[in-house]
């Protein structure tokens, strides 16, 4: 059985057991987390699309992260301008427990 959910503005494929990483989701690790906008659930079947597919998908907070970091420059030649900044992208680790639908 797997699901298409809608985190933010990225779609993912979840199956049970999975692990993921997405974009930062606020909780500590170890907290369970419920995802409640599915977009397709199929139990290989059954496929059920939009409206049909009501139900959850619940999965647990395993790490809260952050990405290596980044170096942005700018530069304008000429102008005696340089800028360089850094940015380190967090993010979340969950393993996918159950999909109910």
């Amino acid at each position: 059985m797997y699901a298409i959910v809608q985190l933010g503005s990225h779609q993912y494929k979840a199956t049970v057991g999975q692990r993921m990483t997405t974009e930062k989701i606020e909780g500590e690790v170890g907290s369970e987390v419920k995802f409640k906008n599915i977009l397709f659930v199929s139990d290989g079947k059954d496929v059920r699309i939009g409206d049909q597919a009501k139900g959850t998908v619940l999965g647990k907070i395993v790490a809260q992260e952050k990405d290596k970091k980044i170096l942005v420059f700018k530069k304008k030649r000429r102008h005696v301008y340089k800028k360089t900044q850094g940015h380190r992208q967090q993010y979340t680790v969950f393993e996918i427990t159950e999909i109910k639908g």
